[in-house]
């Protein structure tokens, strides 16, 4: 299946219909989709990319370069950029427990449950202060655990396909 040229969601509003990967902040297209089938009804879901390794090496490149500036972005501003990404996806709530329903077939009362849960998480994981500790202070030296951005990482996540 191809999968050519970008396609703007934003025209039609949010929607789970279109899939691209996202590098380095910008919408790219592969030259394969595959997609998967509501298990509740049988019906095809939307294609998704299927990517490479170039892909892949792209996106990597591209988190690393990204990392310098956010490594340098306080904890603060890091903080605040991750609770409007959680807003964004609380106000879409409907829209990501329909994705659930299409992808697992369950019941819709059981997906806003996911959501749901899952934004608890991420709000109260968010709290966790992380501030600097000193672990050892004698003879001259001091040990201090500091909690930073260190590096780029991925997943490779199961996915039910043939």
């Amino acid at each position: 299946m191809s999968n050519r040229g970008p396609v703007d969601d934003r025209e039609q509003g949010f929607t789970f219909r279109h899939f691209r990967n996202i590098i380095d902040g910008k919408p790219t297209a592969t030259l394969e989709t595959r997609f998967s089938i509501n298990p509740s009804t049988g019906e095809s879901n939307a294609p998704v990319p299927v990517s490479t390794k170039e892909d892949l090496d792209l996106a990597v490149s591209a988190a690393r370069r990204a990392l310098k500036g956010w490594a340098a972005t306080p904890w603060d501003e890091r903080k605040d950029v991750l609770l409007k990404l959680l807003n964004a996806v609380v106000e879409k709530k409907e829209e990501f427990a329909k994705l659930l329903v299409q992808e697992q077939g369950k019941p819709l009362m059981f997906a806003l449950s996911e959501v749901a849960a899952g934004a608890r998480e991420v709000q109260a994981l968010m709290t966790i202060k992380l501030e600097d500790e000193v672990i050892v202070e004698e003879g001259g030296r001091k040990v201090i655990r500091r909690y930073v951005p260190i590096g780029v990482g991925g997943a490779i996540v199961p996915w039910n396909c043939e």
